[in-house]
């Protein structure tokens, strides 16, 4: 006598795999850790009030990303320079800043300050971290951007 199709057994080791793979899935997704907090631009930049009598003096990119002195300089700002204004959130800036990965394009050396020198550029970070106010997510420009000059 012969049978057509799979044996028992051969169904339970299907069955056994299917449920190892779904269990595996479930796993991974649930130890993913969640996105790291995306700072929010918009609201230092443009919702704050600022400039007059009594208030702070508005911020603009280089107020937390300095000018850099080095091609190595990422231009990300340190812990202290959050405390200014926050002192009672501190501890929540210092978390939104080590969430930042150390080099994003690994050992590329980037020159912020002479292409913010380009008549092109004029000064302004947006030339080529366009939507960083409203994004939401990191706002690296992708290397398309960088062939639109080079």
């Amino acid at each position: 006598m012969t049978t057509s199709g799979p044996t028992r057994s051969s169904q339970s080791l299907i069955w056994l795999f299917w449920a190892a793979l779904v269990f595996a899935a479930v796993f991974a997704a649930c130890s993913t850790p969640p996105p790291p907090p995306r700072f929010p631009h918009e609201k230092h930049l443009e919702e704050l009030p600022c400039g007059g009598p009594g208030q702070r003096a508005c911020l603009n990119c280089n107020t937390c990303h300095t000018v850099s002195e080095t091609r190595r300089d990422d231009k990300l700002p340190e812990p202290v320079l959050c405390e200014t204004c926050h002192q009672k959130d501190a501890q929540t800036a210092v978390q939104a800043l080590k969430a930042i990965p150390e080099r994003p394009y690994g050992e590329i050396l980037f020159n912020h300050d002479q292409h913010l020198a380009l008549p092109k550029l004029n000064g302004q970070c947006v030339g080529c971290h366009s939507g960083i106010v409203e994004g939401a997510k990191r706002n690296i420009p992708a290397m398309s951007e960088c062939f639109k000059c080079h």
